[in-house]
């Protein structure tokens, strides 16, 4: 679980919703999808599409942003207290930004007088998400800057939101719907703001841990990436670790390499993957045997049975229609 999911659900505690409920709920509406197609994108949009849903409230992103709990105690709050400027603790944070959600993509920009930070993802978050992380951003960074941080405009690029006054009460300033970008713009000034407690003889110490923590993160990230890549293989019916090493960017040497660093091979990875699809091809659907194992990569019926066999103890019609034993 990422650090901002975390404190939204610490928020959502001290808001009085039930967590437990919306994460069920969640787990419930992914059920029915192959590991591999469980992105973290598609994880979010379901996890606030249920939030919305049982808290009743069409604005709960933005108004659990107000509860998000401090970041005591992490390494970017170190950065902090390591840093001689607010703005260079701010340019380090960004650096490391994925140690709070691996699928932010922040940057800070600053021309033409303006000053922003700017939302660059791939691809839009949900609105309840953008909304929350915005208001537990601005908290953090109006503390760590001794007050001095102040949004002065909000440009989000969901069309659809809660009023003018609202979010004026929630943020503090204009908000502007339906924009190119999502964007919170801030005077520069607070950039040059030295605290009185920065520690330089920290700096390099506070670097190796975030560090080691990005380096923990993009190893899971790598497991993801090779599953969704052996699902994409799966189609075109390459499903070689060449192929699959290819759609990474990286040789096949280097693919497993990264993968014995997380005690695991490329064959364990296209098995695990062939059993979950199989498994749920079997129970979710009426395909004949052939076309599941079709689908499952195999050339024909009885190389699947095999497989499946050695995966789980029990042929294929035995996991379909519950029967015990092969």
């Amino acid at each position: 679980m990422t650090l901002l999911e975390r404190a939204r659900n610490k928020a959502m505690e001290t808001a009085g919703i039930n967590v437990d409920s919306v994460l069920a709920a969640t787990a419930e509406a992914l059920a029915p999808l192959p590991l591999a197609q469980r992105t973290q994108a598609v994880q979010d949009a379901a996890f606030w599409q249920n939030a919305e849903r049982i808290a009743a409230d069409p604005d709960i992103g933005a108004r659990l942003g107000r509860l998000l709990p401090p970041l005591r105690g992490h390494v970017v709050e170190y950065f902090y207290s390591s840093s001689r400027t607010f703005g260079g603790a701010l340019v380090r944070t960004l650096a490391y930004q994925k140690l709070v959600h691996p699928s932010l993509a922040i940057r800070l920009v600053m021309s033409a007088g303006e000053c922003y930070l700017a939302d660059e993802s791939a691809t839009a978050h949900p609105r309840h998400l953008v909304e929350c992380f915005t208001g537990g951003m601005i908290r953090f960074l109006r503390d760590a800057s001794d007050g001095l941080f102040t949004p002065t405009r909000i440009d989000f690029m969901h069309a659809a939101g809660a009023s003018d006054a609202e979010y004026r009460t929630l943020y503090g300033c204009p908000v502007q719907l339906g924009c190119a970008q999502t964007r919170v713009y801030f005077d520069a000034g607070c950039l040059a703001h030295e605290a009185w407690h920065t520690d330089l003889s920290l700096q390099e110490l506070h670097e190796r841990i975030a560090e080691q923590r990005l380096e923990e993160i993009d190893r899971r990230a790598l497991m993801d990436a090779t599953m969704r890549a052996i699902s994409q293989g799966l189609d075109a019916g390459r499903t070689g670790i060449d192929d699959i090493a290819a759609r990474l960017g990286l040789t096949r040497r280097q693919l497993q390499v990264r993968l014995e660093a997380l005690d695991t091979n490329f064959n364990t990875l296209l098995d695990n993957y062939r059993f979950d699809l199989a498994r749920h091809l079997l129970k979710g659907t009426d395909e004949r045997m052939e076309t599941i194992a079709a689908l499952c990569g195999f050339s024909d019926v009885s190389a699947f049975y095999r497989a499946f066999r050695r995966w789980s103890g029990q042929t294929p019609l035995a996991c379909r229609t519950g029967a015990p034993g092969a």
